[in-house]
């Protein structure tokens, strides 16, 4: 069986490669040229942990090749659509992209293939693009199914080969198209949902909207913890311990959830409610209250530097809006960067992924080669992203190279009593 996908971002490389690495003839098509290129020659122009080195194994094996042009040497039996879909003006999902890809695909169908709805769409996409299929090619039997992905950036490639659920939705069952589905994803030890199109869309939303919920929830109870003199770690922990709760909830308070999926998809459920009738306050909330905690972040750090910042120095560690990724779709660390430096601070940043990549966004930014270099001589250090190598840094040895030992820690990363007793002026989030 050989597989065609369709946008080499994260989550299209990371089902090219693994799949390539079982033995699928995968061929990619994306319109970036040098993407491609770089790709061909086994390096992945950004940053996804594992994501390089399967990479280069599925190029050895030879069952993977990349296009910067509709000109497929083999017509694929399942294409796999997974092309951006990023906010529009009007807070839904922007199409333009999964439009073009539709209309790409119709020259390279064969007379009975399967067309994979992997990118985060609005409900009635499948639909809408089963209606355009059978429009343009109505000889031709085209199986559209909705198959969400599950994958959280930093472990793309372990939630890819150990999924918790396959959810697949489909307008016209087939058994054709089950055998498909089932051979594509032999290895997967996890429940198979089937269900129809809509509902299939709905539950991708659904699930990042709840993960976001925690994420806001946890943030507005470390607010009453700073309130009363409660630990917000505390609260978490024991509420983990409840099986109703569960250990992988997401309850580390901080800076609010970022990156490509959570606010967008929020965003698309609102308008949807609004569009619909259906009550979307609940969802207004999560949203709000994830605004609110960078501002509350920014007013630490002002705060801890007696109020005006004109001049100051302040260390960002950390610039991703997550560890493992170089991505910095919807970065906290983007606005405190702009906000800091709309109140007069001057800004060094480092991120052992980002670089240099961050002036594109933040040009006055001056990057740094380490967390130390970032430190020395500032006013304060502010913590976005919980790198592994920040929790290795000598704080001990640190403080003589700092203007002032202030961390402002926007991800509970260290030990507060620890800090103090090394003379460091330590503020976090809810403790």
């Amino acid at each position: 069986m050989t597989v065609g996908i369709v946008g080499a971002g994260p989550v299209g490389l990371t089902y090219a490669v693994g799949l390539a690495k079982k033995g699928f003839g995968v061929q990619v098509v994306d319109i970036d040229k040098n993407k491609i290129n770089s790709l061909r020659g086994g390096k992945v122009p950004f940053y996804e942990k594992g994501l390089e080195e399967a990479l280069s194994q599925a190029i050895i094996l030879g069952t993977i090749a990349f296009w910067d042009q509709w000109n497929l040497d083999t017509l694929p039996d399942i294409w796999i659509i997974c092309v951006g879909t990023p906010e529009g003006k009007d807070g839904r999902a922007d199409l333009r992209f999964y439009k073009g890809a539709l209309s790409s695909l119709v020259p390279f169908l064969k007379n009975q293939a399967i067309v994979i709805n992997k990118s985060t769409v609005p409900l009635g996409t499948a639909q809408m693009a089963d209606a355009f299929f059978k429009t343009q090619v109505p000889d031709k039997k085209i199986f559209v199914l909705s198959n969400p992905e599950f994958l959280a950036q930093g472990k793309s490639m372990e939630d890819f080969w150990d999924p918790q659920r396959i959810v697949i939705g489909q307008g016209h069952p087939e058994e054709f198209v089950r055998k498909s589905l089932e051979e594509i994803y032999g290895w997967a030890k996890c429940p198979f949902v089937w269900t129809d199109w809509n509902t299939a869309e709905l539950i991708k939303y659904a699930s990042n909207a709840y993960l976001a919920t925690q994420i806001s929830f946890i943030n507005s109870i470390a607010g009453i913890c700073e309130s009363i003199g409660a630990d917000v770690t505390e609260v978490a922990a024991a509420m983990k311990l409840d099986d109703r709760i569960g250990k992988k909830a997401f309850l580390g308070a901080g800076l609010g959830y970022g990156g490509s999926c959570f606010s967008k998809d929020i965003q698309s459920l609102i308008s949807l409610g609004k569009e619909t009738g259906a009550a979307v306050e609940l969802l207004e909330a999560v949203d709000h209250m994830n605004d609110k905690q960078i501002r509350r972040f920014i007013s630490k750090i002002t705060g801890a530097l007696g109020g005006d910042i004109t001049g100051k120095t302040i260390a960002i560690w950390g610039l991703a809006f997550k560890p493992h990724t170089d991505d910095l779709r919807s970065a906290p660390s983007i606005e405190i960067i702009d906000s800091l430096e709309s109140l007069g601070a001057k800004v060094r940043a480092y991120d052992p992924k980002v670089g240099e990549k961050i002036l594109a966004r933040c040009p006055g930014v001056r990057v740094c080669s380490s967390a130390g270099e970032a430190a020395s001589g500032a006013d304060c250090i502010a913590l976005c992203t919980q790198w592994e190598e920040f929790r290795d840094v000598s704080f001990e040895e640190l403080a003589a190279s700092v203007r002032s030992p202030i961390l402002v820690d926007g991800r509970n990363q260290f030990d507060k009593e620890l800090l103090a007793g090394l003379g460091w002026k330590y503020i976090s989030i809810g403790r």
